[in-house]
C-alpha cells in the first residue's frame, strides 16, 4: 500500500466524467431573436449549430480522447464562431504535444462572452488556469461550475486540487468530501482526500483513504485488462 507520505501529481481530473448525463442545450446568435424572416445563410448556420450540439454531446459520453478530438475537429468545421466551436478550438489546443494553455484560454473566453452559462467552458477554463499555476482564478472557475451544475464533479475536484496548492487544506476537504458524494469509487479522489488528511495531521483518516485508493485503483485496472481482452 502507498504511504501517505508519497508525491502524486495534483492535477484536476477530467472536466466531462462518463456519469454525466445532461446534454447541452444551448442558444447563439445564430438563433432568431426577432420575426424577420432568417436569411439562407443564417438558416445554415442554425442547422450546423444544431448538427454541433449533437457531436458536442457525443464528445460529454466518450472517455476517449482521440474520439473527442474528433469529434470537436467536426464541430470546428461546423460552427467556428459559436461557443461550441470556440470551446471545441480551446480543447484541441490542449490536446497538442505541446499544449497551449493560454490560448485556450483566450478561445474559452470567448466561448463563455457568447454564452454566459457554459458549465464546461468554465471547468476548462480553470483546468488550464490550474496547469499555469494561477489558482485563484482556478478556484473562481470552479466556484462559477458548481453555481451551474451542483452536480458536475469537475466544480469540487478541481477547487479542492486548487485549493490543496494554498494550502487552504480544510476547503480542499469539503471540497474532496462532495466530490466523493458524486463519484465514490473514484481513487483519485480518495487519494487527494488522503494527502490533505495528512496536512491536516488526520493520520487515521489518510491511511483508510489510502486503502480505498489502493482497492478501487486496483479494480479499475482489473476492469481495463478485461476490456482489452
Amino acid at each position: 500500500m502507498l504511504g501517505v507520505g508519497c508525491q502524486k501529481t495534483n492535477t484536476p481530473p477530467a472536466v466531462e466524467p462518463l456519469e454525466v448525463e445532461n446534454t447541452i442545450n444551448t442558444s447563439t446568435s445564430v438563433t432568431p431573436t426577432s420575426t424577420t424572416p432568417l436569411t439562407d445563410e443564417e438558416i445554415k448556420q442554425a442547422a450546423n449549430y444544431k448538427k454541433a450540439q449533437e457531436l458536442f454531446n457525443k464528445a460529454l459520453r466518450t472517455s476517449v480522447t482521440k474520439d473527442k478530438a474528433d469529434y470537436r475537429a467536426e464541430i470546428v468545421k461546423l460552427s467556428p464562431d459559436s461557443d461550441l466551436g470556440y470551446f471545441s478550438q480551446a480543447f484541441i489546443l490542449t490536446t497538442q504535444k505541446t499544449p497551449d494553455q493560454q490560448g485556450s484560454i483566450k478561445l474559452l473566453t470567448k466561448a463563455i462572452k457568447l454564452n454566459p452559462n457554459f458549465t464546461y467552458a468554465y471547468a476548462n477554463r480553470g483546468a488550464n488556469y490550474f496547469s499555469l499555476r494561477q489558482y485563484d482564478q482556478a478556484i473562481s472557475d470552479a466556484t462559477k461550475v458548481i453555481s451551474l451544475d451542483s452536480k458536475l464533479l469537475a466544480g469540487y475536484s478541481n477547487r479542492a486540487a486548487a485549493y490543496q496548492k494554498k494550502s487552504m487544506f480544510n476547503e480542499a476537504l469539503a471540497d474532496l468530501n462532495q466530490a466523493l458524494e458524486l463519484s465514490p469509487r473514484s481513487s483519485e479522489l480518495y487519494f487527494g482526500r488522503a494527502e490533505v488528511y495528512a496536512a491536516l495531521g488526520k493520520m487515521d483518516e489518510a491511511q483508510a483513504d489510502l486503502k480505498k485508493f489502493d482497492e478501487f485503483n486496483i479494480l479499475s485496472t482489473s476492469v481495463e485488462e478485461v476490456k482489452k481482452k
